[in-house]
C-alpha cells in the first residue's frame, strides 16, 4: 500500500475498501501519513465520504482521522491543521444522525484528544458543543481562525521568541513549582516515552489487537445476535481481547501520566532559558547604551 502513488481516485478507492477493523484503519492511515503533502486533498475527500456515509460508517471514518492525526503529529502539522477545519462540519453530520452509540464513541475520541492535548482546549470545546447540540454555522472566518490557531500552536511547540523590549520579564519562580531538570535527565525521560517500549511503538501488542476477529469490530454485532447461546458465545470470544485491550489501555494511561510529568519539566526548563535569554538581552542593552 505504501508504494502506491497518491491520486484522488486511488484514495476514493481505498476509502471504499476501508472497514472498521484496526488493521484496515492503520494500513490506510499509514499510507495517508506517507502522503501528507496531499493533506488538503485527503481531508476534502474524507469529508465528502462523511457526507454520504451511514452512521456506523461515519464512526469508522472518525477512527481513521484519529489515527492519522495522532500518528502524524511528530512528522508535521499538515493533517492536524486540515482536520481542525473539517471536523466541525463532520461532527455536525454525526450529531444529525442522532445515533447514541456512535455519538458516545466519537465523544470518547474527543476526550482522548483533550487528554493528549492534540487540539487546543477551545477547539475541543467547540467539537463537544457541536456533537452534543447538533448546532454549527459554518463561516470562512471561523475556518481561518481554526487554521491560524493550529499553526500558532505548532509554531509555539517548536520554540519561543523573546524580545526584551516588548516582552515582560519571565515570572520569578518556575511554573508548577518544578525545578528545571538537567538536560540529560530530560532527554532520558523523553526518549523513554517515545522508545520501543512505549504503547504506540509496541508493535507486538498492536499486532495482536489488529488480529482480533473482524466481526468484533462490527458496531452492529449486538443487533445481529438472535439467541442466548449466541450471546454467550460472543461473551466467551471477547474475554481474551478485552484482557489484551485492558493491558493496552493501562499502558497508555501510564504513558500519559509520564508525558504529563515531562510536560511540566519542559515548562520549567523553558522558563529557565527564557530567564537566561532575557538577562542576556538586558546585559546587551546596557553595553549598547
Amino acid at each position: 500500500m505504501a508504494g502506491m502513488t497518491f491520486t484522488p481516485g486511488v484514495l476514493e478507492s481505498k476509502l471504499r475498501d476501508l472497514n472498521s477493523t484496526m488493521q484496515s484503519i492503520q494500513e490506510l492511515s499509514q499510507w495517508l501519513i506517507n502522503n501528507k503533502k496531499h493533506a488538503k486533498s485527503v481531508v476534502g475527500i474524507w469529508f465528502r465520504e462523511m457526507q454520504k456515509a451511514s452512521s456506523s460508517r461515519k464512526l469508522t471514518l472518525v477512527y481513521l482521522a484519529n489515527d492519522v492525526i495522532q500518528n502524524s503529529r511528530r512528522k508535521g502539522p499538515e493533517y492536524k491543521t486540515e482536520f481542525a477545519k473539517a471536523l466541525p462540519r463532520a461532527l455536525h453530520l454525526v450529531a444529525k444522525d442522532k445515533d447514541q452509540s456512535v455519538t458516545k464513541s466519537v465523544t470518547h475520541v474527543i476526550s482522548i484528544w483533550k487528554e493528549r492535548r492534540v487540539f487546543e482546549d477551545e477547539t475541543i470545546s467547540k467539537f463537544n458543543t457541536i456533537l452534543s447540540s447538533g448546532h454549527y454555522k459554518r463561516s470562512k472566518s471561523e475556518s481561518d481562525a481554526l487554521s491560524t490557531s493550529s499553526r500558532v500552536e505548532e509554531s509555539s511547540s517548536m520554540g519561543v521568541v523573546i524580545d526584551s523590549e516588548t516582552t515582560p520579564p519571565p515570572q520569578e519562580d518556575p511554573p508548577n513549582g518544578r525545578e528545571p531538570p538537567q538536560v540529560d535527565v530530560l532527554l532520558k525521560l523523553m526518549t523513554s516515552v517515545d522508545g520501543e517500549k512505549s504503547a504506540i511503538q509496541d508493535m507486538a501488542l498492536r499486532q495482536r489487537i489488529a488480529n482480533f476477529p473482524s466481526h468484533l469490530y462490527d458496531v452492529d454485532i449486538l443487533s445481529k445476535l438472535k439467541s442466548k447461546e449466541a450471546c454467550q458465545e460472543l461473551l466467551e470470544e471477547v474475554k481474551e481481547p478485552l484482557e489484551i485491550l485492558s493491558q493496552y489501555t493501562k499502558k497508555m494511561e501510564d504513558e500519559l501520566k509520564e508525558r504529563q510529568e515531562i510536560e511540566q519539566l519542559l515548562e520549567s526548563f523553558l522558563w529557565l532559558h527564557q530567564c537566561l535569554l532575557y538577562k542576556a538581552k538586558e546585559r546587551q542593552k546596557v553595553r549598547i547604551y
